[in-house]
Order: C-alpha cells, then sequence, then structure tokens
C-alpha cells in the first residue's frame, strides 16, 4: 500500500513540481548521509534528515548564523527578518 502510494501519479507529479521549484528558486538540498551535512547537526539526536537551503555556505564552519522559516512568509515575517539581518 506505501509503495503504491508513493508511486502514484500524483506524489510523482508533486515531487517534479518541487523540483522544478528548487531550481527556479535556487534552493540546496542536503540528506542526513550527504558528507556535507553539518557535523554538528548530525551528532543531535533529532537531526533532520533533509536540510533545504540557498546560497553557497560551508555549513561546517565554525561559525554562522542561520534563519529558520516557511516557504510562505508573512509581510510582518519578511519584514522582521530583514530588520534582524541589518
Amino acid at each position: 500500500m506505501l509503495l503504491k502510494a508513493i508511486l502514484s501519479t500524483d506524489v510523482l507529479t508533486r515531487f517534479e513540481q518541487e523540483l522544478k521549484w528548487m531550481d527556479k528558486e535556487d534552493v540546496n538540498h542536503l540528506f542526513y548521509a550527504d558528507k556535507h551535512y553539518p557535523d554538528r547537526l548530525r551528532q543531535c539526536e533529532d537531526a533532520p534528515l533533509n536540510l533545504f537551503y540557498k546560497c553557497d555556505i560551508d555549513l561546517n564552519k565554525d561559525k554562522f548564523i542561520s534563519i529558520v522559516g516557511t516557504r510562505k512568509a508573512s509581510s510582518f515575517g519578511k519584514q522582521f527578518t530583514n530588520e534582524l539581518v541589518k
């Protein structure tokens, strides 16, 4: 049943749409087992299996700042983030 759901046209179509969106928006992806997955994050017992990020960055640097958000941010959220980054 799970395999049937995974192979359904709707799921595959949605997956293809996500890949196209990621390519268009220049979104990168790392899986937990990827050699570039952040070492410190991998040590957390509840580390996410997938990381999505924009820009080129070495996620294993000693210090960096990240902002976690939603794809459909509110205008307040966008404004707040812009002020925070400044």
